[in-house]
This record gives structure tokens, C-alpha cells and sequence, in this order.
């Protein structure tokens, strides 16, 4: 993430945080709350199961092939250029 985009979302989480302030909400209270965590520990749950056992390999191999078959030879001409 470049830099400009570090901050703007920087930025974002600050007026997030004011608006909830604006609107009542207290995060201490909010991550406090019991239900809440067991929802988010729930769906956290879930989302890990869904990368390990379904996602994580195919993207492996988009990755690998990116890499195999755009990547090193992008750099390869690259550096035969510079040589």
C-alpha cells in the first residue's frame, strides 16, 4: 500500500470513529459485549476454514503461474536489458 493510500485510510478510520462517537456508540461497550465477540470469533471461524480448505490452493496456483509465466520472464528481459 503506497502511502497516500496508508493515510486516506487512515483518515477513514477517524471519521469512522467520529461518526459512531457522533451517533452514541461506545466501542468500549460495543467490543465488550459478549455476543458480539462470539458472532465475530464465529464468522472469523468460518472465513479461516473457507481459505485453508478451499481458497488458499487455488490461489496458489494462479500465484505460481503468475509467476512462472508473467513474472520471471518480465524480470529476466528486464535484467537482459540492463546487462
Amino acid at each position: 500500500m503506497a502511502p497516500r493510500g496508508f493515510i486516506q485510510l487512515l483518515i477513514i478510520i477517524a471519521l469512522l470513529i467520529i461518526i459512531m462517537s457522533l451517533l452514541g456508540v461506545s466501542l468500549g461497550e460495543l467490543f465488550g459485549n459478549k455476543t458480539l465477540q462470539e458472532n465475530f470469533a464465529y464468522v472469523f471461524g468460518g472465513t479461516k476454514y473457507l481459505w485453508e480448505n478451499y481458497l488458499l490452493a487455488p490461489v496458489k496456483i494462479i500465484t505460481n503461474t503468475f509467476k512462472n509465466l508473467a513474472w520471471e520472464p518480465l524480470k529476466n528481459a528486464i535484467e537482459n536489458i540492463n546487462k
